[in-house]
């Protein structure tokens, strides 16, 4: 019988350049999640239907023509404007998950100790474990000097490859293979 390896534990930190590098993915991660939600494949949609209404009232004389050509460039025009206010508010989201992380990082930014094995990954900080089986973990990803061990959009593990060493490689290999999604 083949047992799983076990990797750790570690004791890791991230540095303030790993750090700066992990909000910076997480905020990116962020960014294109909401872009998705508000991409312009709706926009489009909102522009070809309102045309297609307007085309029936003015085919069916509900509507002049002219009034139609109207309140068409004015929907268009809108569009454009939410498209933008849209952009603006994703920049923000951006730059508030960059903070939120700073906060977080005063909070719980000290050294942990994580280890990895067949039944998921462990961290304890100053005292606390806590535990998380490997179907909570959707996807790995390098970060620089960071191997990100994604749980969601912005929720993961950031690992420092300084501080798994020689491991490095083989913890990614079988962070990947045991993750959700690989």
């Amino acid at each position: 019988m083949n047992a799983a390896p076990v990797f750790g534990p570690y004791t890791i930190a991230l540095t303030p350049d790993e750090f700066a590098s992990w909000a910076q993915r997480v905020g990116e991660r962020q960014r294109a999640q909401l872009a998705r939600r508000f991409g312009w494949r709706a926009t489009i949609f909102m522009t070809a239907a309102t045309a297609a209404i307007l085309a029936a009232f003015v085919a069916t004389g509900a509507l002049p023509a002219r009034v139609a050509a109207t309140a068409f460039a004015a929907m268009a025009a809108a569009s454009i404007f939410v498209r933008l206010a849209t952009r603006r508010q994703i920049a923000r989201a951006q730059q508030a998950a960059i903070a939120g992380l700073r906060g977080e990082r005063a909070l719980w930014g000290g050294e942990r100790r994580v280890t990895l094995d067949g039944a998921g990954i462990a961290v304890e900080t100053g005292g606390t474990r806590a535990a998380r089986p490997w179907s909570a973990f959707a996807e790995v990803e390098r970060i620089g000097g960071v191997l990100a061990i994604w749980s969601g959009v912005a929720d993961g593990l950031a690992l420092p490859l300084a501080a798994l060493g020689a491991d490095a490689a083989a913890v990614e290999a079988f962070a990947r293979a045991k993750s959700a999604r690989h």
